[in-house]
């Protein structure tokens, strides 16, 4: 038998995007989202005086160029982006990211003035739980939040309420048409992904099928589908491929032309402790 962990990508940036889409009606963040390369789009609207052609390798490239110490443009967007997305400021961000908070102010003022849905949505929901003390997610569920509705760490809490718990209703829902389809046998759920094993001489086989059956279409406002993509890691064991780790999760892009590496043969006093 072999493993496939399969994982949403970029699950909880295209949920905050498909958020901001249905109250809105602000395509610019789902969009960046779904344009390939998120991060890079992102430096492409937050520093327009950047040098950006129509070539999403020249735009990478660009992107990676240094911004603040060791960090480049593109990381930055990537570190602070997510932190940002859920109202996160910048004293705090800088004891995580141990980046000075002036710089991170400056990023938010012109991530903010690429995606003004962001700070939008940050504001609506603040003033939903203020109303009502509960939020109902993209997916209809109901979640009542029972800290003081006005302090800072309760309105956080409430902002990450959605993306997240959407995340695990749409993996949830992608797993059980997984078990439904009964051809891999289901072992983990992990927030927004999944792990199972499977003949791994059917490899070539299963894997295909198995993106297609954990795919669950969201249909959005005005006609408009979010679907988020997955990428899939296989092997013999569960930890990452490595010179240590021959047997390891390596991401599968059409075949894993490898070939199981045999341990020696464990002493019975050995598995008996073991």
């Amino acid at each position: 038998m072999k493993f496939a962990y399969i994982d949403l990508e970029q699950a909880e940036s295209r949920l905050v995007g498909a958020i901001i889409w249905n109250a809105f009606g602000d395509g610019r963040y789902l969009d960046a989202c779904e344009s390939g390369d998120l991060h890079t789009e992102v430096c492409r609207l937050a520093w327009r005086e950047l040098p950006w052609t129509n070539d999403p390798r020249s735009n990478k490239s660009v992107a990676e160029q240094p911004f603040y110490r060791q960090h480049s443009f593109r990381h930055m967007a990537k570190v602070l982006g997510h932190g940002t997305n859920y109202g996160g400021q910048p004293h705090t961000m800088a004891l995580h990211t141990k980046i000075e908070p002036s710089v991170i102010k400056q990023f938010q003022a012109n991530y903010f003035t690429a995606f003004p849905g962001i700070p939008q949505w940050h504001a609506r929901v603040a003033q939903e739980l203020a109303a009502n003390g509960n939020l109902t997610s993209l997916m209809g569920r109901k979640r009542w939040f029972f800290g003081r509705r006005t302090e800072s760490s309760t309105i956080r809490e409430a902002i990450a309420y959605d993306p997240q718990g959407s995340v695990g209703d749409i993996l949830n829902r992608g797993m059980l048409q997984v078990w439904r389809a009964n051809f891999v046998q289901l072992l983990l759920q992990i927030h927004d992904a999944i792990l199972v094993q499977y003949p791994e001489e059917k490899e070539d086989e299963i894997v295909p099928r198995l993106t297609d059956t954990i795919r669950v279409p969201i249909e959005l406002n005005d006609g408009r589908i979010l679907v988020i993509p997955s990428e899939v890691k296989v092997g013999w064991n569960w930890g990452t491929y490595g010179d240590n780790n021959p047997n390891g999760l390596i991401k599968y892009s059409g075949t894993d032309n490898r070939a199981r590496q045999r341990s020696a043969e464990t002493s019975i006093l050995d598995r008996r402790f073991l």
